[in-house]
C-alpha cells in the first residue's frame, strides 16, 4: 500500500505540469543535454579511462573474488564501452515529435518527465 502511495506520488511528480513550467521558467529544457547526456558524455569516458587500470589490478590478484570481478568488469566494457557506443546510446534516447529509432513509423507523442535530477 505505501509502494503504491510513493510510486502514485512520483509519477504525479514527473507529469506535474506547474513543476515543469516552474522548472523551465529557471532552466529551459535542452532536449541535447538531458541528464542521460552527462552519462553518456561524461561518465562512460570517464569510465573508460580507468577500466583498463581496474582491469589490471583485478588480475594481479589471486583472489576468486576479484577474478569474478574481472569477468564482470569486461562484460560491462564489452555491453557499454564498445567503440561508437556513445552515438549508439545517444541514437536510443526518444525526442518527442520524431520518429522513432527502431521503428520510423512510431512517432514518440510522450512528453519529457521531470526527475529528481531536474530539480537540484
Amino acid at each position: 500500500m505505501i509502494s503504491n502511495l510513493l510510486a502514485e506520488h512520483l509519477c504525479d511528480f514527473n507529469f506535474n505540469q506547474k513543476a515543469m513550467t516552474g522548472v523551465n521558467d529557471i532552466m529551459p529544457l535542452d532536449e541535447t543535454n538531458l541528464f542521460i547526456h552527462q552519462v553518456i558524455k561524461q561518465w562512460a569516458p570517464n569510465l573508460k579511462s580507468k577500466i583498463d587500470r581496474m582491469k589490471e589490478m583485478l588480475k594481479e590478484s589471486s583472489s576468486p573474488e576479484h577474478h569474478k570481478n574481472l569477468r564482470i568488469v569486461e562484460q560491462v566494457e564489452r555491453t557499454f564501452l564498445f567503440e561508437g557506443y556513445q552515438e549508439f546510446f545517444e541514437s536510443l534516447i526518444p525526442k518527442q515529435h520524431r520518429p522513432a529509432r527502431f521503428d520510423p513509423s512510431y512517432i514518440n507523442e510522450f512528453p519529457n518527465v521531470l526527475t529528481h535530477n531536474d530539480c537540484h
